[in-house]
Order: C-alpha cells, then sequence, then structure tokens
C-alpha cells in the first residue's frame, strides 16, 4: 500500500516538474527521485537494512543541503551588514555646528 502510494506520488511530481521545465528534469531534482527510487525499491524488496540505509543516505544528504544553503544565507546577510557599516562610515556630515 504504501509503494503504491509512493509510486503515484513520485508519477506525479515526475509529470509536474517536467511540465514545468519542459523535457529536462534538473540535476538536483533527478538526483532526489533516485534517491526515492532508491527507498522504494528497498521496501517493495522487503530489505529493511537497504531502506534504512537509503533513507539514512537521504537525510544525511538533505541535511547537508540545508545547512549549506542556511550558511549561504547567513553569509550574505553579513555581506550586507558589512556594506551597510562601510557606507555609514564614509559620508555623514562632519562639521561642528557650535
Amino acid at each position: 500500500m504504501l509503494a503504491e502510494l509512493y509510486e503515484h506520488f513520485s508519477d506525479a511530481l515526475r509529470s509536474s516538474v517536467q511540465s514545468v521545465v519542459g523535457a529536462q528534469v534538473p540535476d538536483s531534482v533527478r538526483h532526489q527521485l533516485d534517491a526515492h527510487r532508491a527507498i522504494l525499491d528497498a521496501i517493495e524488496a522487503r530489505d529493511p537494512d537497504a531502506a534504512e540505509a537509503a533513507v539514512a543516505g537521504h537525510l544525511a544528504e538533505g541535511i547537508a543541503a540545508l545547512r549549506e544553503q542556511n550558511q549561504v544565507e547567513q553569509n550574505r546577510a553579513e555581506q550586507g551588514r558589512a556594506g551597510q557599516n562601510r557606507a555609514g562610515q564614509g559620508g555623514g556630515g562632519g562639521g561642528d555646528d557650535e
């Protein structure tokens, strides 16, 4: 039952992606679909060790990707703050009005 449900959603996702990006599926999406396929194959084969390994690998990759994206966003934010600080130091009315 779970395998059939997954197969349905996998096909729907693949169709949706292909309709949005044309016949080309981005490598990152293809990689995710392959990872899901490996999980499904292990479940269908009733191989809990392979299923566990496939899920663990998929989750580890997802966590690594999220951490990388988070680092990129933090770097952008820091660069933005540094740029604002430099701009604020250079041009602020420098005279005494007394």
